[in-house]
């Protein structure tokens, strides 16, 4: 491969309005993002055609943080979710082990008492507690280090997605998990350290509650119906995701998803040539076994586009365009993803020859337009920048 012409037209790989291609800048020792704001802008007020350096906004992104930020932090937020989710998880299992502790912390007194009756300390008790918490939060957390360890090679074939091992974790990520485990134990310690410690002996040895421990089962009865209004509200949570995604799956999109299957290491070049050459490959595709349909398009329709640009009817002034997403395919895209036309064919699919200048539109992009009967918009033309499309068909 001599350059990215092999895969795409060049031309089209140095237009303005192709925003796949990312740029990226290595700056001199010393040199910080914002001394660039002027550069840049200077640059595309020399450059950029007119209708663009008026829309154009360029913004840098370090490197480092690019995947997380992009897509308007797409990535960045799902990781925070995440995260919450799981201190979520590790604050109910907090208040799970308070809940007991001030089960049992009746059953505990007449021990307090004995222990101080022969010599205890109050910091010996709270370091009796402390540790237990301790141990118990400490033993928790290397079964669960177990089990990633354990579970790692299937969570990988899963997601898809690598998972270091503890063999590779930096001091840092051990930092945090020692800390983490510490802070845990005094959260789910703090409670009969401090509280049950502090008994008189006499009353210990009684097993009267005081006023303290019975504020503690005060707090008990809080934590319970904290407890319970959280699940409810996370079971309720779960179904609503639980029938978006239903919906989402069983949702009817327009076209044939079943039966489907995308290669994507042919090269997609749209110029004359290069459409001879995918028509090629096309034609010895359709020619295996079990394959009924074969059709090329730039991107498959799964929310992607080939690009979007501002579309007004031939006629009118532009600036009644509205934006659209293109999609770039070839004749037999309908008859493969099984599309319903409203009005008219699907390019040259049922006859005729090759013709660049003509468009399909589905029903929503001719209601923009202006278009409220499909039958009327068939023959007529409309622009792109640049360009003018005549409207071949309707799609549902």
């Amino acid at each position: 491969m001599r350059n990215v012409g092999y895969f795409t037209p060049e031309a089209s790989m140095r237009s303005w309005q192709n925003q796949y291609i990312p740029t990226y800048l290595e700056l001199q020792p010393g040199i910080t993002a914002d001394q660039l704001t002027q550069p840049i802008a200077k640059v595309l007020a020399t450059y950029a055609p007119p209708g663009f350096k008026e829309n154009l906004d360029v913004s840098l992104s370090p490197l480092d943080t690019f995947y997380l930020k992009g897509n308007n932090g797409l990535v960045e937020k799902m990781v925070l979710t995440l995260t919450i989710i799981a201190v979520f998880i590790l604050l109910m299992a907090v208040v799970n082990f308070v809940n007991i502790t001030i089960g049992i912390s009746a059953t505990r007194l007449r021990e307090i008492g004995v222990r101080k009756a022969l010599g205890g300390l109050k910091r010996q008790l709270i370091g009796q507690f402390l540790a237990e918490a301790f141990l118990l939060t400490a033993v928790a957390t290397v079964l669960a280090l177990g089990c990633h360890e354990l579970f790692r090679s299937t969570f990988i074939n899963l997601l898809e997605r690598p998972m270091p091992s503890l063999l590779h974790w930096s001091p840092v990520a051990f930092a945090g998990l020692v800390g983490g485990v510490l802070l845990i134990a005094l959260l789910a310690g703090g409670y009969p350290a401090f509280v049950l410690s502090g008994i008189p002996s006499i009353e210990s040895l009684k097993g009267k509650l005081t006023a303290s421990v019975q504020k503690g089962i005060g707090l008990r009865r809080t934590l319970i119906v904290f407890q319970f209004t959280v699940a409810i509200l996370v079971f309720v949570g779960a179904m609503v995701i639980s029938r978006q995604v239903a919906y989402f799956f069983s949702k009817d999109l327009g076209y044939q998803k079943e039966q489907i299957m995308t290669v994507a290491s042919v090269p997609r070049d749209w110029s004359k040539d290069g459409v001879q050459r995918m028509e090629g490959v096309r034609r010895q595709l359709a020619r295996i076994p079990g394959v009924s349909d074969v059709s090329f398009s730039f991107v498959i329709p799964d929310g992607r586009s080939s690009g979007s640009g501002q579309v007004f009817q031939h006629g009118r002034d532009s600036t009644d365009a509205a934006t659209m997403e293109v999609l770039t395919t070839d004749e037999h895209f309908a008859q493969t993803y099984g599309l319903q036309m409203k009005e008219g064919q699907f390019f040259h699919a049922n006859g005729g020859g090759y013709d660049s200048t003509r468009v399909v539109l589905n029903e929503s992009a001719a209601k923009a337009l202006g278009w409220k009967d499909p039958a009327k918009a068939i023959g007529q033309l409309v622009r792109f920048p640049g360009v003018t499309y005549r409207l071949e068909s309707m799609a549902f």
